[in-house]
């Protein structure tokens, strides 16, 4: 491995060591939460493998921290892209608006986002309560691995135009008004 290489997995498992034992977890409650097993806990936090995107995810939402922190963390996030001219207006804009209103900018800014399209739903869990069947659905995606995710947001987005659809009419079928009962 390079020395960089090393260097980031000895600085992720040393955190990672301080924040299992600052939870007062062992590796195996983590795994538990994380749904993952022991054995990758185990060897990433001995060295023996290196983070990856799927665990960074999967231990994101057990730890209460965002996938990208965890990312930044691991050495894995990519580098931000060169400044750009709007940057600094965009900046001051972001800054002057309403949480709530800065809150939905950013989710308009990661819908557009090409290197967040099949993170985004790894982000940190929204303030508000999802319903059960979103929840199943985040935690499916969650547990997809990496290599398969395009996949699962290609079938999502299908169910999504398919349940958008109007419903199929019956011949004869009159809309708006109620059947009249036989005389």
């Amino acid at each position: 491995m390079q020395p960089a290489i090393i260097q980031t997995m000895d600085t992720f498992t040393s955190w990672l060591s301080a924040r299992l034992d600052d939870e007062g977890w062992t590796m195996r409650e983590l795994a538990r939460r994380a749904g993952i097993s022991h054995a990758t806990v185990s060897h990433v936090l001995g060295g023996q493998q290196r983070p990856t995107t799927g665990f960074c995810t999967a231990i994101a939402r057990p730890l209460g921290m965002p996938v990208d922190e965890l990312l930044a963390l691991a050495g894995l996030r990519p580098s931000l892209p060169a400044p750009v001219l709007e940057e600094r207006e965009a900046v001051r804009i972001l800054r002057a608006l309403p949480p709530s209103v800065r809150t939905t900018v950013l989710a308009m800014l990661r819908g557009v986002d090409p290197e967040r399209r099949t993170r985004a739903l790894n982000d940190t869990p929204p303030a508000y309560q999802l319903d059960p069947a979103s929840q199943e659905i985040l935690d499916l995606y969650q547990q997809t691995p990496d290599e398969l995710r395009p996949e699962f947001l290609a079938q999502m987005r299908m169910f999504d135009r398919l349940a958008r659809r109007p419903a199929a009419r019956i011949i004869g079928e009159e809309t708006g008004n109620p059947p009249q009962p036989d005389s």
